[in-house]
């Protein structure tokens, strides 16, 4: 059926095989058919196969959704439970620094849940000494100062100058 006698059948029988290759969805020797075609060939002549392995990346796909749906979910219950401590250690400043610091009852909930929500501890050192000033104990705003300082990062030296 082609024009250039290079391109067409040598013989009836090899265009007898080609149909039957056809007729069992198998590639064909005149024309190279494809390689989505050939996969689709395949799948129709191997049922069981390529069910098992589409069921196969259907449940690796799944698994990677899932997986990335849980870090994210992850994520943003980290960033909410960093910027409810953030509030928590925000309010108690404005508390101590702009309201009274004569009532650390105030703002000693907050502190307490800032730090389980795992706030920074520098910060939250801070504000209990800002809070102990005016207990009893004059030693105690010193103590956690100096804790405060400890938990700073040392200073790096600059080999340059």
């Amino acid at each position: 059926l082609e024009k250039e006698p290079s391109r067409r059948y040598a013989s009836a029988s090899a265009m007898g095989a080609d149909l039957r290759r056809f007729e069992e969805d198998r590639p064909i020797l005149t024309r190279r058919v494809g390689p989505l075609a050939r996969g689709i060939k395949w799948a129709r002549r191997h049922k069981a196969a390529s069910a098992a392995m589409a069921s196969v990346l259907l449940t690796l796909f799944l698994a990677t959704a899932l997986l990335g749906s849980v870090s994210a979910s992850r994520r943003q219950l980290a960033q909410a439970r960093q910027e409810d401590a953030e509030t928590r250690l925000r309010r108690a400043r404005e508390q101590l620094v702009y309201r009274d610091f004569r009532k650390p009852e105030l703002v000693q909930a907050d502190l307490d849940q800032a730090e389980t929500l795992g706030a920074d501890p520098r910060r939250l050192l801070m504000l209990r000494a800002l809070a102990a000033i005016s207990g009893p104990d004059k030693n105690a705003p010193i103590a956690l100062l100096q804790e405060a300082i400890e938990l700073e990062p040392a200073p790096r030296s600059n080999r340059n100058c």
